[in-house]
């Protein structure tokens, strides 16, 4: 039994753009006339514009001051926990409520940072009178 013989000339004259199927609109522009990106013609250390009133949303650390009285900048790190639906339905509730009060939404982790400290403090704490 034989091989069958691929017609080289014939997939070479569909991947050369001669194939109906998969030719290219005639409207879109080659690669060579795409523009270049912004970022790449920018000198290093220059940053892109952004528009007014859009703000990069980055987390901010915490200022913290040790025992020796030096301040310790803390770093946010995204970190994902499994809660109870209760304790999230009551998060929204207390974030809501400060909203209304105060005109500023605080994020669920605002809330909960300073909660996991005071758990962390009791926790080590009482792990040490043991």
């Amino acid at each position: 039994m034989s091989k069958k013989q691929l017609d080289v000339e014939a997939i070479t004259n569909e991947l050369h753009g001669a194939s109906l199927f998969f030719a290219p609109p005639p409207h879109a522009p080659t690669p060579e006339k795409l523009p270049l990106e912004k970022a790449a013609s920018r000198p290093s250390g220059q940053e892109a514009e952004r528009p007014e009133g859009r703000k990069a949303k980055r987390p901010t650390g915490q200022q913290a001051v040790r025992s020796g009285g030096r301040s310790l900048k803390r770093v946010v790190k995204r970190h994902g926990f499994d809660v109870y639906h209760d304790q999230v339905m009551s998060l929204n509730k207390i974030q809501f409520e400060m909203y209304t009060r105060y005109g500023k939404k605080p994020s669920i982790g605002e809330l909960v940072r300073p909660a996991l400290d005071e758990l962390i403090s009791k926790k080590l704490k009482d792990l040490n009178q043991e």
